[in-house]
């Protein structure tokens, strides 16, 4: 989330997402993948395997955004993330064999953090 002159928005995941072609050829770590902006609740955390849902709702309701509205976009991206991922998948394998490889370590990763938005293993 990030505070503009409009009042709080959500910032991009390119950050998050970027990391993911370099954890899944063992260029690093999935657990030492840190964002550069901690999520705030009873703790600060930038390790993405230590971020559940409920630090969003944390931090959300920290800088005064709806939490209501919180899970409305959670719900929102969740809903919509893997269908996009194909996508992106679909056009980088029409581009090179290296963006194809870079796009399914980016979906894979992505959906294997995607499962700890699933209230049944938010157990962190």
């Amino acid at each position: 989330m990030a505070l503009t002159p409009k009042g709080y928005r959500l910032t991009p995941l390119y950050d998050a997402l970027s990391a993911h072609g370099f954890a899944q050829v063992g260029n690093l770590h999935p657990k030492k993948i840190k964002m550069a902006m901690a999520v705030n609740s009873k703790n600060r955390h930038y390790h993405w395997h230590t971020i559940f849902p409920r630090h969003w709702k944390s931090h959300a309701e920290s800088v005064g955004y709806d939490i209501e509205r919180m899970d409305s976009v959670i719900a929102n991206i969740t809903s919509k993330l893997e269908a996009s991922l194909d996508i992106a998948s679909e056009e980088a394998a029409s581009i090179s064999i290296r963006a194809e490889q870079t796009a399914e370590a980016v979906r894979k990763g992505t959906l294997r953090a995607l499962g700890r938005f699933k209230p049944s293993v938010e157990t962190g």
